[in-house]
């Protein structure tokens, strides 16, 4: 062991705060407890190329430029088209660790025309109600909720967005899946448009103990 030193000296009648004796104590109980420090660690004794790939920290993404569809007809929250997954990576990590998501995406609402009385046609319905129609994305994690967009409306006909959150989680398999859902503002019944979603990436940044 090299050195320690009393960081904090005592007289008769001085009044001890707790903080200054642990002080004391922690001077030669870090030592015990492996401390490194200039006295017991030399210069380039740990390197670069002693520590083991991904031990620190390692990335999963998923990427795509394959046009799927969110379809308007349910009303409730997609994962697949039940072909093209919207964005999904599985990975297991064998130990604690925070995961840092993010995601972006572009989309376009399905071809419509104006018609001369004002309202929209798409699929062979006449309306004026197509601004209610809305899409949102969200990222889960083993279907615990980390993040949502807001709501992209029928008028934005093409669109775009980023999305960012953080989760810890315990060693182990997990999944981290993005979902849409094409709907109406109250939620009573499905969009009468398809959405389309076109280039797409997930990137999931784990960052280990």
């Amino acid at each position: 062991m090299a050195f320690r030193y009393r960081q904090v000296f005592f007289e008769d009648g001085d009044i001890v705060s707790p903080k200054d004796w642990n002080r004391n104590i922690a001077e030669y109980t870090q030592e015990f407890n492996g401390y490194l420090d200039r006295d017991n660690l030399p210069s380039s004794g740990v390197t670069s190329a002693m520590i083991k790939d991904e031990a620190c920290n390692s990335v999963h993404s998923f990427s795509s430029t394959t046009d799927t569809t969110i379809t308007g007809d349910i009303g409730v929250w997609q994962s697949t088209d039940g072909t093209t997954k919207f964005s999904e990576v599985s990975f297991t990590l064998d130990s604690d660790a925070m995961l840092i998501l993010e995601w972006s995406g572009t989309w376009e609402w399905s071809h419509s025309f104006q018609l001369s009385s004002g309202g929209i046609a798409y699929r062979g319905i006449s309306t004026t109600g197509a601004s209610d129609d809305y899409v949102e994305y969200r990222i889960l994690v083993d279907g615990i909720e980390v993040c949502r967009l807001p709501k992209s409306t029928f008028p934005r006909v093409c669109d775009s967005a980023y999305m960012v959150g953080a989760i810890p989680v315990a060693g182990g398999n997990h999944t981290v899946t993005v979902q849409a859902k094409n709907s109406r503002e109250n939620d009573s019944s499905p969009s009468f448009i398809d959405v389309t979603l076109k280039e797409r990436e997930l990137f999931v940044w784990v960052r280990k103990r």
